[in-house]
């Protein structure tokens, strides 16, 4: 795979992702690349023409940039300028030297599953091609409990007294979920995971389960049905009227993420998580 092409999806709301994205675009330059800083705020097909897009900035960026590459055959580079950035395989620090290992083809693709979130009252669906990379959170659209009614493969499987669920992907189980008491799960697993959000319980828990199933959460309070929220990776926000059924499913679309060839997810784990540590 050769890269003539490439854009630099940035962070343009924080100055060190500004000055970060204009030092990568310099690296890139001198190696005899081609590229172009794209603001994150960007809309349409910002990515049209690309070989490569290469993110700057937190998992955010990240993640928004995921959704719109969902499904193209354009591979994402994370680099990290913001604090965690769990998802970024790169850092700024000696980032000359792997970009110049990746352009000579040390670098692996791994393919990362993404949600495909929809909402139905039975008669007519919304938000059908909805996506999200990390995770689907449907919680109470007051402060206190909600019942969720679950249910999985069309079966029925449990009514969660809690303030949310949280239907994440495996590179997600590291994120919001992990806070909830979520499983680790790898990105190579095909699994989704159900965590419901400070459940009224202590014996409901979290939940790993077939990628190729689909999950529906209804919402209702003493009975009836209910208003919910709905977000997207934290991004994207919605409103479920009462009655309305969320849908959640492995999207068919999958994300190219681009990582160098000595990439270690335990590794990287262990140094961001702290995972492992005693």
């Amino acid at each position: 795979m050769i890269f003539k092409r490439v854009v630099i999806f940035h962070n343009e709301h924080k100055e060190v992702s500004v000055r970060a994205a204009k030092s990568v675009k310099n690296l890139l330059r001198e190696l005899g690349v081609s590229s172009v800083l794209v603001p994150s705020c960007a809309r349409g097909r910002w990515h049209s023409g690309a070989d490569l897009v290469v993110t700057v900035g937190g998992d955010g960026t990240v993640i928004h940039a995921a959704r719109e590459l969902a499904g193209r055959s354009v591979p994402l580079l994370g680099v990290n300028s913001g604090t965690l950035g769990f998802l970024s395989a790169v850092e700024m620090r000696g980032l000359g030297k792997v970009l110049r290992r990746i352009l000579r083809g040390a670098f692996k693709i791994h393919e990362r599953t993404l949600l495909q979130v929809g909402a139905s009252n039975g008669k007519k669906f919304r938000l059908r091609q909805a996506l999200a990379f990390n995770d689907c959170v449907v919680r109470s659209a007051e402060p206190r409990a909600i019942t969720l009614q679950a249910q999985f493969g069309g079966g029925f499987v449990r009514h969660f007294v809690c303030d949310g669920i949280i239907a994440s992907t495996p590179s997600g189980s590291t994120a919001y979920s992990l806070a909830a008491s979520g499983p680790i799960v790898h990105p190579d697993v095909d699994a989704l995971v159900l965590s419901p959000i400070c459940p009224h319980s202590l014996s409901q828990r979290p939940l790993v389960l077939p990628a190729d199933s689909k999950r529906m959460l209804t919402a209702r309070r003493a009975g009836m049905p209910t208003h919910a929220l709905v977000s997207l990776d934290g991004q994207e926000h919605h409103r479920l009227s009462p009655g309305e059924t969320i849908c959640i499913c492995r999207s068919e679309k999958k994300l190219q993420l681009l990582v160098p060839e000595d990439y270690d997810y335990f590794e990287v784990l262990s140094r961001k998580l702290k995972w492992g540590e005693r």
